[in-house]
């Protein structure tokens, strides 16, 4: 196998976010001493769009145009690329991206009704599931919210390469937020019971948080019994996977 260019991302082509292939070893050199060199290749964050557009429409119930899908690949390269070395994705993850986080991400879009406007990704990490549900969900605005400054510096970078203009990244701790929000999304943050804890105060009236459940997550006789009884339990619906091999179940909670 010859050697491959290392991924830089930012570049545009015809409005599209595209990853490029830097420069091979050596070929700087060659430009500083005169000699041709060619230009960085725009390559296609993947081959398959028209593939991804069907398991986007299987899990979604709905297509999505091809811009976002082509947004959806990008970034799946991005995290890829510097996802991977910044650790935000494990390598045993790199090639599962697509299915493991951005379209296990996408499942949760359903929660999303008329008239929601804002969310949260609270403790989003490298942008999941919040970048994600963006793409696909351009009339949700969605903050990213993150403790850790480079998981919010890659947020950001990806916020700009993607030209997202419906989500930002926003540093510091869940617990001081104060604007009320119409969803919260928590994924491989904490258990159920304490993401309740923590996402109850930030939704209004009616709204909800989804709980990335987990493979492991047996249905809603594995709640802690604040989730299942008492004064302000939330309203609990569990939704099954389909189509997806490593997910578990969405755990919706409506506040009353």
């Amino acid at each position: 196998m010859g050697h491959r260019c290392p991924l830089v991302s930012g570049v545009t082509v015809e409005g599209t976010p595209v990853i490029v292939r830097a420069l091979p070893g050596g070929a700087e050199e060659a430009a500083r001493r005169g000699r041709p060199v060619p230009g960085p290749v725009p390559f296609d964050p993947m081959t398959g769009v028209q593939e991804l557009a069907d398991r986007v429409e299987r899990i979604l119930g709905r297509g999505l145009p091809d811009p976002a899908l082509r947004k959806l690949l990008a970034l799946e390269r991005l995290l890829a690329d510097r996802g991977v070395a910044l650790g935000l994705i494990s390598e045993r993850d790199r090639p599962r991206i697509l299915e493991r986080h951005i379209l296990d991400s996408l499942r949760a879009a359903g929660a999303a009704e008329t008239g929601d406007r804002l969310a949260y990704d609270l403790g989003s990490g490298g942008g999941i599931p919040g970048l994600p549900l963006a793409i696909a969900v351009p009339e949700l605005s969605i903050t990213c919210v993150e403790a850790r400054r480079n998981r919010v510096a890659f947020i950001e970078l990806a916020i700009d390469d993607l030209e997202l203009r419906n989500a930002r990244a926003r540093p510091g701790r869940i617990e001081d937020l104060a604007q009320r929000v119409d969803l919260c999304f928590a994924r491989a943050l904490k258990s159920a019971a304490e993401s309740w804890r923590l996402a109850q105060p930030l939704l209004r009236p009616g709204g909800r948080l989804v709980y990335f459940g987990g493979k492991g997550f047996g249905g809603p006789d594995q709640l802690s019994p604040e989730l299942r009884d008492g004064p302000g339990t939330p309203q609990v619906r569990v939704v099954e996977p389909s189509g997806l091999e490593s997910a578990g179940p969405l755990v919706i909670m409506g506040r009353p």
